[in-house]
């Protein structure tokens, strides 16, 4: 069953104007707050935007990309560094049962803390994270019927585009300076003018191995 729901899922950027109820945004907000997470460590916020100013702002910020605007709503999801830190993930590690002495041992190892290496590796790990809770928040929307789109291009640290408008968008939001924008789901319901397109994905073979890499079954 899910994997029919993966099969015809595809990327909205039309929607019909018409608002979706706050019963489902929220199974689509909860669906990202229980994903997989390493050590439940959670690294992640969502806001949730569905004001024109605040969704023609958003847009602006990631190349004017007409959907945002469109959308019945728009999940902007935060990648939270703040939750690697000795005090929260140490109370998460704590809260798990674990002894102290483990505790200590995972805080301070660069391999269990990202944290403890490169900013590059804390960003890494906080955006492989957030990518989970994007999946199973889009995959919860395909199950009530609301279409979607990952936003891709849009402004934040790592992009370095449009630096006054993502500041102006972080004074907006509240965002602590803590954490970044990791992307944006666009939530509605589909215009009668999108049509089903067929799903181009690369071929089994040419993705799986079996063992070693290159090696196949058959």
């Amino acid at each position: 069953m899910i994997l029919n729901e993966i099969a015809k899922r595809q990327s909205v950027r039309q929607y019909s104007g018409k608002k979706i109820p706050e019963n489902d945004i929220k199974e689509i907000l909860e669906a990202g707050r229980i994903a997989p997470s390493w050590m439940n460590v959670q690294p992640w916020h969502f806001i949730v935007v569905d004001d024109e100013e605040t969704k023609t702002l958003l847009s602006i910020s990631a190349k004017y990309q007409k959907q945002i605007k469109e959308a019945s709503h728009v999940i902007v999801l935060l990648g939270d560094f703040a939750a690697w830190s000795n005090k929260n993930f140490g109370k998460i590690l704590t809260e798990k049962g674990m002894p102290e002495d483990s505790v200590q041992h995972i805080l301070s190892d660069k391999g269990y803390n990202p944290a403890q290496n490169t900013s590059a590796i804390l960003i890494a790990r906080t955006m492989e994270q957030c990518s989970y809770a994007m999946a199973f928040m889009d995959l919860q929307a395909q199950s009530l019927g609301v279409d979607c789109c990952i936003i891709g291009a849009f402004a934040n640290e790592l992009t370095g585009f449009n630096p006054d408008v993502y500041e102006t968008v972080k004074e907006k939001l509240n965002i602590p300076d803590s954490a970044m924008i990791a992307g944006m789901l666009t939530l509605g319901y589909r215009s009668e003018n999108v049509k089903d397109l067929p799903k181009r994905r690369k071929s089994f073979n040419s993705v799986v191995s079996y063992g070693k890499y290159g090696q196949r079954l058959d």
